[in-house]
């Protein structure tokens, strides 16, 4: 009988058999929602898989909390949901998506899952991408914080310093160095090219003492005022900064 009853659950477990369900699985009720996940997980692997995929575009939050707190109470993976909802075309799903893998960034699979979505040509999906992967030292993740110290979005700007400081990497140094030197960095809003300075400062490093030393030292007739201020700004970003680097060379310059 034991060929029989597996043949009977293929059956059952197959793709359009399962699919079946996904108008009902769409409109679940959320106390329901922990039968669903007891029947598919009873099933095996592959009815789990096709359950994540049936939840790939609900967009009924309470919903999609249930079958989490159901996953979780099954320990089937709740991650799994969201992996799948990450083929969804819908913006907002994918971000909420991306927001909540963000819990599981240290899982090798859930970290190589979300880092495709840095490229994506949705704003609000890369940005998801990169705070979920905060801490990631991914050369993906790296390039992609470069980036975003152009976004639009001055919040974002303002993670990507933060994020690159956090690395202490050499890439970090470069990326920001390249930033303070591009010619839009004197239109910026005077906390966010200070922040920029600080960034910088903290990460120290040759190159860098050699700018600071180089902006120190310029003078101009025709723009001593505007020159001024520069200076004046980099030597309280040298002093929040702090360290025997920045202190050295504000002692050096005074």
């Amino acid at each position: 009988s034991q060929p029989i009853v597996s043949y009977v659950l293929d059956e059952i477990v197959s793709p359009p058999e399962l699919l079946r369900l996904l108008p009902a699985v769409e409109a679940i009720q959320p106390e329901d929602a922990i039968k669903a996940v007891i029947f598919h997980k009873a099933l095996g692997n592959r009815a789990v898989d096709l359950l994540c995929q049936m939840l790939r575009d609900v967009n009924i939050g309470r919903t999609v909390a249930a079958f989490e707190k159901a996953f979780s109470q099954q320990k089937v993976g709740v991650e799994n949901i969201h992996l799948a909802r990450l083929k969804s075309r819908d913006e907002k799903i994918l971000v909420l998506a991306i927001e909540r893998l963000g819990n599981y960034r240290a899982k090798t699979h859930v970290a190589e899952a979300i880092r495709p979505m840095l490229s994506r040509t949705e704003a609000s999906v890369r940005y998801a991408a990169l705070r979920a992967l905060q801490g990631d030292d991914d050369p993906a993740v790296l390039k992609a914080l470069k980036r975003a110290l152009e976004a639009f979005d001055k919040g974002m700007r303002q993670y990507a310093i933060t994020e690159l400081v956090a690395t202490g990497t050499d890439f970090a140094r470069t990326a920001l160095l390249d930033r303070v030197e591009a010619k839009e960095f004197n239109g910026l809003e005077i906390a966010e090219r200070r922040n920029l300075l600080v960034a910088i400062a903290t990460l120290a490093g040759e190159d860098i003492e050699d700018w600071f030393y180089e902006q120190l030292e310029k003078s101009s007739w025709f723009r001593k005022k505007e020159l001024e201020a520069q200076q004046d700004l980099i030597r309280e970003a040298l002093k929040t900064a702090g360290g025997a680097v920045a202190m050295g060379i504000l002692e050096d310059m005074s």
